[in-house]
């Protein structure tokens, strides 16, 4: 057992710093981290792995978890006002619904509206006009992809828009708008109205025509700015420039085949299907084939729009079957080769040329035992060719 005063201890697991530096009595007995990792079996307080040793692990720094939460706060923060904003967004594009303006006047609305309508014709886009078609309906136009309309106003932009002041009723106003479309001045009225009364106004009516594609056109695949369209069908026209085309290798379109739609007031002048030089050729190559055919028979009763022969004349010579032998002479030829068709004016695919001409007929006949070559001073002529191109073909029929 010990007795007397004992050196002073370390205090909260770390050696005393009394001011007598490394020679008191502390550290002559546990020397220092150092010294004890050079000398044997007893060490100071590190070699046990005691608390203020070199294992001691360091304290956690807090700071990066203070960061950390900081962040995490402003990106919710940016979430929040993110979702705002796109609220707000929505709210402003709904353009057919007063344009998110319920707070404005009525005046206000319709002016925003049928601005907005026009801004979005003069950039180009025509969705937000063809979004108005389909809610009014079409009666039974066919609207076209929203492309074809692109390229509408590529070829003829809307430009120099102006805006007027709009007449205000119960619940409904309306707006005169002026703008170009390519170098043609229009003007046209854009309505909205209020009709449920929930103070927001909802546009009605925009800058649309119904076009009826011709009759003429069947059977010729008829196109629009590219879009296949059908012959006696009325398709939906927005503000642009429309370039009609054919797919047919026989015809042509003859007149101007771009027009220019700004407003109700446009003159809309579809051209005319014409058969072009390939087709003119294709018929007078057809109705060759069906004439020399009809040569080749010896029979009374011929094809190609000739009369059927007499088996006797009236001075008593009778004709024997199946010697008729007839011919063109130059004058007729020369019809045939230069005979220009005309197409039919609802089925342009069925062309019709003229009348063909005479026929120069011989045959043999007999009379009282006599037998010779008869020829007719009236042989008969050829009625007028018609041929169907739409069919691969190409039969004649004969008038």
């Amino acid at each position: 057992m010990m007795t007397g005063t004992m050196p002073e201890g370390p205090q909260n697991g770390r050696p005393r710093q009394d001011g007598q530096g490394e020679h008191g009595p502390w550290r002559q007995q546990y020397p220092g981290a150092q010294g004890a990792q050079g000398a044997g079996a007893f060490g100071g307080p590190d070699a046990f792995g005691g608390p203020g040793g070199g294992n001691q692990p360091p304290r956690k720094n807090r700071t990066g978890l203070i960061i950390g939460l900081v962040i995490a706060a402003i990106a919710f923060f940016l979430v929040i006002v993110l979702v705002v904003v796109i609220a707000i967004a929505v709210g402003l594009g709904r353009g057919g619904e007063g344009g998110g303006r319920k707070n404005a006047s009525p005046e206000e609305q319709v002016t925003a509206i049928a601005q907005d309508y026009m801004d979005a014709l003069a950039a180009g886009d025509p969705k937000p006009a063809l979004e108005l078609v389909s809610q009014q309906g079409t009666n039974g136009a066919v609207a076209l992809d929203e492309e074809y309309y692109a390229k509408a106003l590529e070829k003829a932009p809307v430009k120099n828009v102006s805006v007027g002041t709009p007449t205000m009723t119960t619940m409904e106003g309306e707006v005169t708008v002026e703008y170009t479309v390519g170098d043609e001045q229009a003007s046209a009225k854009i309505s909205a109205n209020d009709y449920d009364d929930d103070g927001t106004y909802e546009q009605t009516t925009g800058v649309d025509y119904d076009t009826r594609v011709p009759t003429s056109f069947e059977g010729l695949k008829p196109t629009l700015n590219g879009a296949e369209v059908e012959a006696d069908t009325s398709v939906v026209l927005l503000p642009g420039a429309y370039e009609a085309g054919i797919s047919n290798e026989y015809f042509d379109l003859d007149g101007a085949e771009t027009f220019t739609f700004a407003s109700a007031d446009s003159d809309v002048e579809w051209p005319e299907p014409e058969l072009n030089d390939d087709g003119q050729k294709e018929f007078r190559t057809a109705v060759q084939s069906s004439v020399d055919t009809c040569l080749k028979q010896k029979t009374l009763k011929a094809g190609c729009g000739m009369g059927d022969l007499s088996d006797a004349s009236t001075d008593g010579w009778k004709i024997t079957e199946d010697t008729v032998e007839r011919s063109l002479p130059d004058t007729t030829q020369r019809t045939i080769d230069k005979m220009e068709a005309t197409p039919d004016s609802e089925e342009p695919t069925y062309v019709t040329g003229t009348s063909v001409g005479t026929v120069d007929t011989k045959v043999t006949c007999t009379k009282g035992g006599q037998s010779g070559t008869c020829e007719l001073l009236f042989g008969g002529g050829m009625g007028t060719p018609s041929v169907d191109l739409a069919d691969e073909k190409h039969p004649v029929t004969w008038d």
